[in-house]
């Protein structure tokens, strides 16, 4: 945290189900966050869902 940035991980998988479909994000790497821009970019491995497996890329700002 000496830098205010770095490496996320997920510590276990997480399974969430939301408009009727099953996701399932998995452990491991998870992104990086920006402490003094308070955001998180993140590049979850999940499977599931409607769209198929893989790795999304999503950021997530405060909002100002």
């Amino acid at each position: 945290m000496d830098t205010f940035k770095g490496d996320l991980t997920l510590v276990k998988d997480v399974t969430v189900t939301s408009w009727g479909e099953t996701m399932t994000f998995h452990k491991g790497k998870a992104g990086t966050y920006n402490a003094i821009a308070n955001e998180l970019y993140l590049d979850l491995g999940f499977s599931g869902y409607n769209i198929g497996g893989g790795n999304y890329k999503f950021t997530v700002r405060q909002k100002k």
